[in-house]
């Protein structure tokens, strides 16, 4: 039943597309129905695994493609994945209300959104290295046609992003092509790839490689200018979702491809990697205190925090690992959350310019957008009761006992984090201003006292918010699936300490 939503998204496209004229509300209910059915299918899935205690890996659909080649449609599950299939079923509902309100091209705009969520759904689901491949296209090309058909993208763009979502495509399908021919086994089945063996020689160029690729995709640090480009082009809705879960993917496809096939070269390029990464954590960090754009700035910070998820991935311990995949799951929830709210500031007072916005007062006019806004930074900045806190402290146990030098990094990007995101606060939202804005209110045509916030927007945040403490205070929900997918994988690679 999991396989129906990589099935849904395309059946609501391809719906859109025929029947659906430009009516904004009748393309955002089938749009917000699809993601939502995903949601629930996928909660439903990880229900049944949970009490038939069956999270560990298994094939949930399989046929073949093409017989010659070794190409099947093999799809498969495990708990890892069911925690990145529940976190693009719920990333997805929250874009739908986070943009509910833009009206901008909604059919076309609402049929790329769900081509995007069904490759994103794809990719999670796939085995088969060629149909990965294929699934990864369709997240570029959903990524790139949404972008030039927005009024206001910047030309240089599409011939940027092309470049980049060129570039990646090419280093993926060299790796795969080379890891099927390597393999000598005329099948692209990952975990079959997997058990023959491949070469240290081959595994040492390879890993590399296929790093670039994902990373691309992942937006780490230096690869990650195509995410501040496409910020300037993008609503916030589908920003929310290429943050919150697309850019994971990359780090996804990291463990389950680059690591799992050549665990040698991992190894091998571990510290490079690692100190790479480090380096990232602390320069988008600092990056970040000299942004005067609100999107920006959150942008850089989930920059510097995706550096530490990689981090944890690559200390090849099983708490780095947990804390990983943990802090993934939370920092998707978190970001979607900021951008829902800085999407319901910019709605009101037609800005994200932290100078302009620190003299409306918003304390005053938006006290409900300060309080979740203020409580989303803290919990971005590792607040403890709230599922950050859990991601951090075990990535910290996996750095301290395999890498501990890294920690330095931790703790230097951790406090630069705290540190802009205490400023931001106390200039958005803590400064009153005795001065006549007048003009500025009559130029944006804005009231003194600013719409509340509305249900959508309320259903777009505030469930985030209490899912984030839920997973706080019982982190075991998603330990157990991590713990159990890691014990019970026998095609693992033996590489953790």
């Amino acid at each position: 039943m999991i396989d129906w939503t990589i099935y849904l998204p395309f059946i609501g496209m391809i719906f859109l597309l025929a029947f659906c004229r430009e009516n904004k509300n009748i393309s955002r209910w089938i749009t917000f129905s699809v993601c939502l059915a995903c949601l629930l299918t996928t909660c439903l899935h990880i229900c049944s695994a949970y009490t038939s205690d069956d999270t560990c890996r298994h094939v949930i659909r399989n046929f073949t493609c093409v017989s010659s080649l070794g190409i099947h449609f093999t799809l498969g599950i495990d708990g890892i994945r069911q925690i990145y299939l529940l976190l693009a079923g719920i990333i997805s509902v929250a874009g739908v209300l986070i943009f509910w309100e833009q009206n901008e091209r909604p059919r076309n705009f609402d049929t790329f959104y769900l081509c995007l969520l069904g490759g994103i759904y794809g990719l999670l689901l796939s085995i088969d290295l060629f149909l990965f491949f294929v699934f990864l296209q369709i997240i570029f090309i959903s990524q790139y046609v949404i972008i030039i058909q927005s009024d206001h993208y910047e030309k240089y763009l599409k011939f940027k992003l092309a470049a980049t979502f060129l570039l990646a495509s090419i280093v993926t399908a060299i790796v795969f092509l080379c890891t099927y021919i390597q393999a000598g086994k005329n099948t692209f089945d990952l975990y079959e790839i997997a058990n023959a063996g491949l070469p240290k020689s081959f595994q040492n160029w390879a890993f590399p490689l296929s790093c670039l690729g994902f990373a691309i995709l992942a937006g780490i640090w230096p690869f990650h200018s195509w995410l501040q480009a496409y910020l300037s082009s993008s609503k916030t809705g589908i920003y929310a979702l290429i943050t919150g879960i697309n850019v994971k993917l990359g780090i996804f496809a990291i463990y389950q491809i680059s690591i799992r096939l050549f665990p040698d070269g991992a190894l091998g390029w571990k510290y490079p990697v690692v100190i790479l990464a480090g380096t990232g954590v602390i320069f988008s960090g600092l990056v970040a205190l000299s942004q005067k754009d609100l999107r920006k700035l959150i942008t850089c910070a989930s920059i510097s925090q995706m550096g530490i998820i990689f981090i944890g991935m690559m200390t090849f311990s099983i708490n780095g690992m947990k804390g990983s995949i943990f802090m993934a799951f939370s920092h998707g929830i978190i970001i979607a959350l900021l951008y829902g709210i800085i999407e319901s500031i910019h709605r009101r007072t037609g800005t994200y310019d932290i100078e302009t916005l620190r003299y409306l007062n918003l304390y005053k006019t938006m006290p409900q957008g300060m309080f979740v806004f203020i409580l989303g930074a803290a919990i971005l900045a590792g607040m403890p009761l709230f599922s950050h806190f859990i991601g951090l402290l075990y990535i910290l146990l996996g750095m301290w006992h395999s890498l501990p030098i890294m920690t330095i990094f931790f703790g230097i990007g951790l406090l630069i984090t705290i540190c802009y995101l205490l400023i931001t606060c106390d200039r958005v939202f803590c400064f009153e201003n005795k001065t006549d804005i007048s003009h500025y209110i009559i130029k944006r045509q804005l009231s003194i006292e600013l719409d509340p916030i509305t249900i959508v927007e309320k259903l777009s945040t505030y469930p985030l918010l209490i899912l984030t403490f839920i997973i706080g205070i019982y982190p075991n929900i998603l330990l157990n699936l991590i713990s159990n997918c890691i014990s019970t994988l026998e095609s693992f690679p033996n590489i953790w300490n």
